[in-house]
């Protein structure tokens, strides 16, 4: 089941009261493991001293330095290179992945599996780029289906997408045609021309980001005009080939030939990492499950008036 909440984004000013109160309502202690860049990360560690805000370049600010694993845990099934990954996701209980939703433009979109592109000890993620659709910024090169998928192996990786509870991408503010660039507003229902204000939640990746695919490349279809402090490409997220590694993630009949994805090098091959279909159309968005079958995507919202998400 996939979740789409929509929010009001002038009733979240104030965020960090916000979720000051919501710990304390729900007496949540303050535990869980953040992943922050810059200096705001001051401001939240005056506010909840006991979290710990980690940062692979410097201890300054309240942040606690991580460091690469002692030998390589990632190992890329087209058998081109492998990566160390950060102590602490070798060492972690379990994960919760926060991502944003938005195009990408060497990805066509950027969810909770490109998230793990920073996951790797490397100092960039240049090096993973030829594995995208489009790894040099021009006329995609790596188009199509059936393509070996970097991604398809961090998604499998047992100490990043299987050690995953719980995945979130939040579009509270959509990201607009570059991924570096700011957001924009969004045409389409149920974002009406505004802000997306809204927070997609599932434990199923692959079904997560097949439903905010979905959403991304209804939106920015090359017709739709966008603000053009950031509307270029306004196709990126229908580049040939986006959902090859959702098909792949999805179903082993989808690989390469001559690709047998095991990121762990344990001599098994992946299993299904999840469900991976297209809603039957952008106005109703129904998937398999709001179709009345028994498998299959539900989308559900939140206030259930957003999406028609029961078949009438």
């Amino acid at each position: 089941m996939i979740t789409i909440n929509k929010f009001d984004v002038q009733k979240l000013k104030g965020k960090l009261g916000k979720i000051r109160d919501w710990m304390r309502i729900h007496h949540l202690p303050p535990f869980l493991l953040f992943f922050t860049l810059g200096i705001i990360s001051t401001i939240w560690f005056a506010e909840f001293p006991g979290v710990v805000y980690t940062d692979k370049f410097s201890s300054k600010h309240g942040r606690t330095l991580i460091h690469p694993t002692s030998k390589e845990l990632l190992f890329y099934s087209d058998k081109s290179q492998n990566d160390k990954l950060y102590d602490i996701m070798e060492n972690a209980d379990y994960l919760i992945n926060t991502a944003m939703f938005k195009p990408h433009v060497s990805a066509g979109i950027s969810l909770t599996a490109k998230n793990h592109f920073g996951s790797q000890a490397r100092e960039t993620a240049g090096h993973l780029h030829y594995a995208l659709i489009n790894p040099r910024f021009g006329v995609p090169s790596n188009g199509g289906y059936h393509q070996y998928r970097v991604l398809v192996d961090l998604m499998g990786c047992k100490y990043l997408g299987q050690n995953t509870v719980l995945y979130l991408v939040d579009g509270l503010f959509g990201g607009g045609g570059t991924e570096t660039s700011p957001p924009v507003k969004y045409f389409m229902v149920p974002f009406n021309s505004d802000y997306c204000n809204s927070i997609f939640v599932s434990q199923d990746q692959v079904a997560l980001e097949s439903v905010c695919f979905d959403f991304l490349r209804t939106e920015w279809n090359g017709i739709n005009k966008h603000d053009p402090i950031n509307n270029k490409p306004e196709n990126g997220p229908n580049m040939n080939g986006v959902d090859d590694y959702l098909h792949q993630a999805a179903d082993a009949a989808n690989w390469p030939a001559g690709i047998v994805y095991d990121p762990d090098n344990s001599g098994k091959p992946l299993p299904s990492l999840g469900t991976h279909e297209h809603w039957n159309n952008a106005e109703k968005k129904l998937y398999s499950r709001n179709l009345g079958f028994d498998k299959g995507i539900e989308l559900v919202s939140i206030p259930d008036t957003l999406v028609k998400n029961k078949l009438k």
